[in-house]
């Protein structure tokens, strides 16, 4: 079939719409101008497949609100519309088939005047079809199978919430692997009520996901995003993958949110039977828990950005299988902004994910590693970026043994010279010599702290427990030993420092 000109299939002078009661079958046909059905009603299958239309082709609803209906199967499989391709308001009961169609410039499948949204009751079949400028699918059903995989849209593509409220629902199955969005990718609000797939699928410009129910899996893996992605409000109920994707910078919320840090979290936990109490007293009913962004596990093996904004404890707790390339690349991100606490916080939380998973103390070879390494390294400085416990514990250590040492007869002096030149008189040290004696019996013996090494713990009797006399030479073997595990661990923070700003 060729029509030079353009072809209109419109309502007559009664505003009767026309209607194709067996189908209709314009399968290769040539159609030379403007493609017009509104409100057509095509009763059985609608053959539109390897059609030519040289201008803009109208599906959509005529001036009265008829919509255009598709109650059989629609096919415009390698279809070719060289203008913009109208379906506002459309009803496709049957499968639609629009793989491999070529639409030169927008495609809408956007609601009508009335309000209706464009309706797929099945499969919903855009594989390898391609837009040459703006997809329009704003408020769309599919309540079949949509696939969308490997299509091409070259400009913007908007499946967002319409002016009315009306969320893109994915009933079932979605597919848009292998799909290239060349400018602006919209699904703000989308409803996905089972498994999604954008697996290889590529975004030239910004693609927002806010407020997306994932109610199945998503799957990103492979995805590559060349600007910005987002996720604030996302969430992800049954896990997703974003297993080797790539984006420049990903928004999973508006800013870096880690877990509270000591003491504001154990005042947190502390007080929260008091803040329970306070509310049953005051008879507000408690406000229910908000959905957390993630209610499954999140593989996110090689995955990659410059940039990451997200709740990454909440992130990084869903990570399953475990891998240490997602904790590397958040860490390294984290410090490419400027924020080396939070990569720190995520370093000490791998650090103690990899201490959970090995078990070490299951083996006994593995027990002196544990003992003398591990513990100290993890207790006292945090696998090196809790650097205020290591030097809480030394400052607390220096100043027992200030007080200690500061005692009557605590020390001797060292040489012979000095106890003949005392005349056997107690010896009674201010604060700032026993502060030296404490410091240089906290570090090793290779080590002379001047000014500290001219007294020695004496023998005379410092506490009696029990009938047990300890002298201040006993106490003084603490901090020896206690320094012997602290040096090491002071050296292995700052070569952990140096290590982390080159």
């Amino acid at each position: 079939m060729a029509i030079a000109g353009p072809a209109f299939f419109e309502p007559d002078d009664r505003d009767n719409p026309v209607v194709f009661e067996q189908g209709a079958d314009f399968f290769a046909a040539r159609i030379g101008g403007r493609g017009r059905f509104f409100g057509a009603q095509f009763k059985g299958p609608a053959h539109f497949a390897s059609v030519q239309i040289d201008k803009d082709a109208f599906f959509c609803a005529d001036a009265q609100g008829n919509r255009t209906t598709f109650e059989g199967e629609a096919d415009f499989a390698a279809a070719h519309v060289g203008g913009s391709a109208e379906f506002g308001g459309a009803q496709f009961k049957g499968p639609a088939h629009f793989a491999d169609a070529r639409i030169d410039r927008d495609a809408f499948f956007a609601a009508d005047a009335q309000g209706h949204p464009v309706a797929f009751e099945d499969l919903a079949n855009f594989v390898d079809a391609r837009v040459g400028a703006n997809a329009v699918l704003r408020g769309a059903q599919f309540q079949g199978p949509a696939v969308f995989a490997n299509a091409q849209i070259d400009r913007d593509a908007n499946f967002r919430a319409d002016d009315r409220g009306n969320h893109v629902d994915f009933a079932q199955f979605a597919s848009f692997e292998g799909t290239r969005f060349q400018g602006h990718t919209d699904f703000a609000h989308a409803r996905f009520a089972t498994d999604v797939r954008f697996g290889s699928a590529r975004f030239g410009m910004d693609a927002r996901f806010d407020d997306v129910a994932f109610g199945g899996a998503a799957d990103f893996a492979a995805a590559v995003a060349l600007q910005d992605v987002h996720f604030p409000a996302a969430v992800f109920r049954r896990g997703a993958t974003f297993r080797e994707a790539k984006v420049r910078v990903a928004h999973f919320c508006e800013d870096v949110v880690g877990p509270p840090r000591w003491p504001w979290s154990t005042l947190r936990e502390a007080a929260r039977p008091v803040v329970g109490a306070a509310q049953r007293l005051r008879r507000r009913p408690r406000q229910a828990a908000p959905e957390p962004q993630f209610g499954g596990d999140v593989d996110l093996r090689g995955f990659s950005y410059e940039r990451i904004y997200v709740d990454w404890d909440a992130f990084l707790g869903k990570l399953a299988p475990y891998d240490r390339q997602p904790y590397t690349e958040m860490e390294a991100a984290f410090r490419r902004m400027g924020d080396d606490r939070g990569a720190n916080d995520v370093y000490y939380e791998r650090r103690l994910r990899e201490s959970r998973i090995r078990r070490r103390w299951r083996h006994r070879s593995e027990w002196p590693r544990l003992l003398l390494v591990d513990l100290p390294h993890r207790g006292l400085a945090g696998y090196g970026v809790r650097a205020l416990r290591f030097l809480a514990v030394v400052a607390a250590v220096l100043v027992i043994g200030t007080f200690v040492f500061g005692q009557v007869d605590a020390v001797a002096y060292r040489s012979e010279a000095d106890r003949q030149a005392s005349g056997g008189r107690p010896v009674d040290l201010d604060g700032a010599h026993a502060f030296l004696v404490s410091l240089d019996q906290l570090l090793p013996s290779p080590v002379d702290v001047p000014g500290g090494r001219r007294w020695e713990p004496s023998s005379h009797e410092w506490w009696e427990v029990r009938g047990v006399s300890l002298s201040y030479a006993d106490y003084a073997s603490v901090p020896n030993l206690v320094g012997w595990v602290l040096v090491p661990v002071g050296i292995a923070i700052l070569a952990g420092a140096l290590r982390r700003q080159t």
